[in-house]
């Protein structure tokens, strides 16, 4: 009579749940991490686009207090600032009504709508 070692069936249910109950508590902290190194990696991507299209604001159109006065307005300051930004980085001008009354859909580089 020879003899193979072998699990018996029982075992190998009970160590497959096992491993199931350890996969279901470990992937959620897993995903959340990712998520939360992804998001983190996107907020270091656009400082670094702003901060760099900042400098090129500056080295182009001067120091950033000379862009406007204040007393000229608000509004007109603001789109100043804008405008130097908007040249020398990828912000495109776009409002409220400009950019979503056409009823477009702008999508990110992951696909998800920002609408």
């Amino acid at each position: 009579m020879s003899f193979y070692p072998a699990f018996t069936l029982a075992e190998v249910l009970i160590t497959l749940g096992i491993i199931g109950v350890i996969a279901a508590l470990t992937i959620p902290g897993l995903i959340s991490k990712w998520r939360e190194k992804a998001t983190v990696a996107q907020v270091k991507e656009t400082y670094s686009i702003l901060q760099q299209g900042f400098r090129r604001a500056i080295d182009e159109y001067g120091d950033v207090s000379s862009w406007c006065d204040i007393s000229e307005g608000y509004k007109k300051c603001t789109d100043t600032i804008f405008n130097n930004l908007s040249a020398t980085t990828r912000i495109s001008p776009c409002g409220v009504n400009k950019c979503f009354s056409s009823g477009q859909s702008y999508k990110n580089r992951f696909g998800k709508s920002n609408i």
